[in-house]
């Protein structure tokens, strides 16, 4: 049985993403970015290009995209979440 995380981050044959695609809102100098997850890559068959899934899209239009670390994954590290209280000024 898959773990819902997994699910998010597998394509449809089972494949770990090669990148993982973000999100990233600054919130000033002394303050640390918010980093939010929006999608996933798979590198093609003949390695000269990628397939991304999103999920979302940033209203600014800057895509940040990672490569993907499988122990980082592991460890079910959940981006920063926006929320009334802590919203980016």
């Amino acid at each position: 049985m898959t773990s819902e995380h997994q699910q998010k981050t597998q394509n449809s044959n089972g494949r770990d993403p090669d990148l993982i695609v973000y999100t990233v809102q600054s919130r000033g100098d002394d303050k640390s970015s918010i980093w939010t997850r929006l999608g996933a890559g798979w590198k093609h068959k003949d390695g000269k290009g990628y397939d991304l899934q999103c999920q979302a899209y940033p209203v600014d239009g800057r895509l940040t995209v990672r490569f993907f670390d499988k122990a980082r994954a592991a460890e079910n590290e959940a981006p920063e979440v926006i929320t009334p209280d802590n919203q980016p000024s």
